[in-house]
Formats: structure tokens, sequence, C-alpha cells
């Protein structure tokens, strides 16, 4: 994976949490549609293959984004600022 897709990979869910899903519908449809050509125009494969291996990655990516959020939080997030600040509610 490059860099670039590194970045991407961290800007999408940020940009979901802060804007919601309401406000980002266009844009996820919109990176869809370009993923789809360019995977189309590199691989010389026709619409229907790259638009199905398109979406099976970006749910691949999206299942593992949000179990490595849950687990992060559970492992990570909550223990250690549960120490600094006991009474808050994250």
């Amino acid at each position: 994976m490059t860099i670039l897709g590194v970045l991407l990979n961290l800007a999408w869910p940020a940009l979901y949490y802060v804007r919601g899903l309401y406000a980002t519908w266009y844009l996820i449809l919109l990176a869809l549609v370009i993923e789809t050509l360019l995977l189309r125009y590199f691989l010389k494969t026709n619409y229907r293959k790259s638009l199905l291996a398109i979406v099976a990655a970006n749910l691949t990516s999206a299942t593992i984004g949000i179990y490595s959020v849950a687990w992060g939080m559970f492992l990570f997030w909550h223990p250690i600022m549960d120490k600094f600040m006991p009474h808050a509610t994250f």
C-alpha cells in the first residue's frame, strides 16, 4: 500500500465521523466510480468485474476498520484515559 492509500484510509473514517453519512454519501459514490474507472483502466477488465472488486475491497476495508477501532478503544483508549480521568464519560 502506498502512502496515499494509508492517508486515504485515515481520512475517510475521519470525514465520515465528523460529517456523518448524510453529508458524505455523494463523496463515497464518487470515490467508488473513480476507483472503478481506474481499476478498469489499469487492469483492462470490464466494468462489472472492476465494480465488484472495488466493492469487495471497500467492504473488507470497512469491516477491518470497524473492528480495529472497536478493539483499539477497548484495549488502549479506555484503559489509558480511565487512569487520567476516572469519572469521565467517554
